[in-house]
């Protein structure tokens, strides 16, 4: 188990990987990508996809990714939460 510092409050999780998604209070964007996107291939549930899409909204403003490629990550954060609001449609009846 890993204790992380995540603003004023300390998180305990069991897996390492989904620790990283404090690397988002701390500015580092890609590399937060890149550990959700680890866990989503490991743990592909609804709140890594979740994760993973918010992540990529995060990069398609950042202003220092070119523009090409922030344009793919918001294609692939709207596919993702699209696919999610509908499957989360289907469970509600």
């Amino acid at each position: 188990m890993k204790v992380i510092w995540v603003q004023w409050v300390v998180m305990v999780r069991p897996h390492d990987h989904l620790d990283r998604l404090a690397e988002r209070s701390f500015g580092d964007q890609k590399s937060a990508y890149d550990h959700i996107l680890t866990a989503y291939h490991a743990y592909p549930h609804d709140h890594t996809t979740h994760a993973l899409a918010q992540q990529e909204l995060i990069l398609s403003e950042d202003k220092t990714i070119p523009k090409q490629n922030a344009l793919s990550y918001l294609s692939n954060a709207i596919e993702r939460l699209t696919a999610l609001d509908k499957l989360l449609k289907s469970d509600d009846t």
